[in-house]
């Protein structure tokens, strides 16, 4: 056993242990929220939370916002993690008076450990599963390669960044999942520790680099990890800092018998039971958000360049500021975005296929939602010539009769989706 085993702890390990273990139970027990699918894991205490939180807010006198929209950074989140710090504090008092006599919590330490542990790893195979199958990060559509660079949000250009490689991005979900499976294992708990604490910092600095709004959860694993390696903190400065031997690590608790088959084969049961659900689930996903299982008829996905245009029959030259004189067309899923002339763009709701229109167009919001009680913007129809490349757009918009010759380049036309790897480069190709 290792020396520092039978040594009592000191007063301010074990507040600090009552503590720690106090936060984590609220914040991951059974799984942390939105971070293990399937995500209802983690939702068993969201009602007591949505009652808690509000009331915590009026009480220090922040107005809470109507929707998060899905933030992992919100103000709500902010409150409740104070709240939960709070609580905290108060059990880890009680703990205190109540359980003074006690000189360490080895056994329960141990426990807590193998509860992190399996927390952690589904934390990591749930975000690094959907990392190699590009769901995370899916590869750039024409409207994104199209887009001015300087328009993009950082979180964005982050987006566009993971999902132009689909090297990078598999092999960052593939450590991930590594990390993950490695965390399993008790004797493989300080390596896997070791792996999702260099992913995971790297990621924390993403997310804080690039305003992801997933800061707060990310801080979370990464503690996770550290926790676990704060047992053998001492053996690692030992072997890879001051070159020293050192004591081997208590494995406790420790199974023999029936106990040990029982153990195993739930753990078997878990990891195999873990990777196929997530797998599943992520290709499912996947197949879902390409359209991959839409029976319905959908138009030719692209971007157009808008070659000529006519209003009400009479040319309108490329350079007009008219906001009718249209610079270039996207469709996607349905949707019809319109660059104006100053590159901005306008996006629409399509309520049917374009190539067998006319149909209407439906104005949508700068977050997708459709405008409440808003007119059609016009109604079109769009002719493409037999290999899809050219057509014309016609109807009418505005209150204009429109004619618009378009020409379409595929999202394969540009050089961050063409250019791909090579060994060799005789010089750098730098646009």
């Amino acid at each position: 056993m290792n020396e520092d085993n039978s040594r009592p702890w000191t007063p301010a390990q074990r507040v600090g242990f009552r503590f720690l273990l106090s936060y984590l139970v609220l914040f991951f027990f059974p799984f942390p929220q939105g971070l293990v699918k399937p995500y209802w894991l983690g939702g068993f205490f969201d009602p007591v939370w949505g009652r808690l939180v509000p009331w915590f807010a009026d009480v220090l006198h922040i107005e809470l916002p109507a929707s998060s929209s899905g933030s992992g950074d919100s103000t709500y989140e902010y409150v409740r993690i104070l709240l939960m710090a709070l609580i905290a504090a108060v059990a880890t008092v009680v703990w205190s008076v109540m359980d003074r006599r006690r000189g360490d919590y080895r056994t329960l330490h141990a426990w807590a450990r193998i509860w992190l542990r399996y927390a952690l790893a589904l934390c990591m195979l749930t975000y690094g599963v959907v990392k190699v199958v590009m769901l995370q990060f899916e590869p750039p559509g024409h409207g994104r390669l199209v887009q001015p660079l300087g328009e993009f949000s950082p979180m964005a250009l982050l987006w566009i960044f993971m999902g132009s490689s689909t090297l990078y991005t598999s092999f960052t979900g593939v450590t991930e999942v590594i990390g993950g499976l490695l965390l399993f294992f008790r004797r493989t708990t300080t390596l896997g520790a070791l792996v999702v604490a260099g992913v995971m910092t790297n990621v924390l600095v993403l997310n804080m680099a690039y305003d992801v709004c997933v800061k707060l959860g990310s801080m979370h694993i990464l503690l996770v990890a550290l926790m676990l390696l704060a047992p053998d903190a001492g053996r690692l400065i030992n072997v890879l800092v001051l070159n020293r031997p050192t004591q081997p690590a208590d494995l406790g608790p420790h199974w023999r018998g029936r106990a040990l088959a029982l153990a195993c084969g739930a753990k078997v049961l878990v990891i195999v039971g873990a990777l196929t659900y997530f797998t599943w689930d992520s290709i499912e996903a996947y197949q879902r958000q390409t359209g991959a299982r839409d029976p319905a008829p959908v138009p030719p996905e692209g971007w157009y360049r808008v070659e000529s245009m006519k209003r009400d029959g009479r040319p309108v030259p490329p350079l007009n500021p008219d906001e009718l004189r249209w610079q270039a067309i996207s469709l996607r899923n349905g949707i019809l975005a319109v660059s104006g002339p100053d590159g901005s763009w306008r996006r629409y709701k399509t309520d049917g296929d374009l190539t067998r229109g006319p149909v209407n167009l439906l104005p949508l919001n700068d977050k997708g939602d459709l405008v409440p009680d808003a007119p059609a913007a016009g109604t079109l129809t769009l002719t493409l010539s037999s290999d899809g490349t050219t057509g014309t757009l016609t109807g009418v918009f505005g209150g204009h009769t429109v004619n618009a010759a378009v020409c379409r380049r595929n999202p394969a036309d540009f050089p961050l989706m063409s250019r791909g790897f090579r060994w060799i480069i005789e010089e750098p190709y730098f646009r």
